[in-house]
């Protein structure tokens, strides 16, 4: 999580592992397990509320969603048979959409946040949630 020592070391190592993964099948199961660390990141955050940190782990969730779906894309023009990773990106999904809609319920639709030595910041939490489940309902 932010502001552990070793955190720094955990993002630079998943981008890393982006050299690792290569080929559309391995690109297309680097992105699904990051948008599920992501969500997760920010999910605990959020009920930490830690505002600021849970919207940008929540961003990189979308981000690596949106190339969940362009590697589905770049498979099915390749003709290559992945039923089983087509069903789980399918199930990723509806847990993603089923987590985001939970959350929401539980938060309020605005935040001020207010940092100590820093100007404040109004979070439109409803909006961001609304904008990541959109970004997951519109995977055509």
């Amino acid at each position: 999580m932010p502001g552990n020592k070793l955190y720094r070391i955990s993002r630079l190592s998943d981008d890393l592992k982006r050299f690792w993964y290569w080929g559309t099948i391995g690109s297309l199961k680097y992105h699904m397990a990051l948008t599920d660390k992501y969500l997760v990141e920010a999910k605990t955050l959020f009920e930490y509320k830690q505002y600021p940190y849970a919207i940008d782990a929540l961003g990189r969730s979308d981000k690596h969603f949106l190339d969940v779906i362009q590697a589905r894309r770049r498979v099915k023009s390749e003709n290559k048979e992945i039923s089983s990773l087509r069903e789980l990106a399918q199930s990723q999904q509806d847990g993603h959409v089923t987590v985001l809609m939970n959350l929401m319920r539980n938060l309020p639709k605005e935040y001020l946040w207010q940092p100590e030595k820093e100007s404040s910041q109004l979070f439109n939490i409803e909006k961001i949630f609304s904008r990541s489940i959109e970004t997951r309902n519109n995977t055509n």
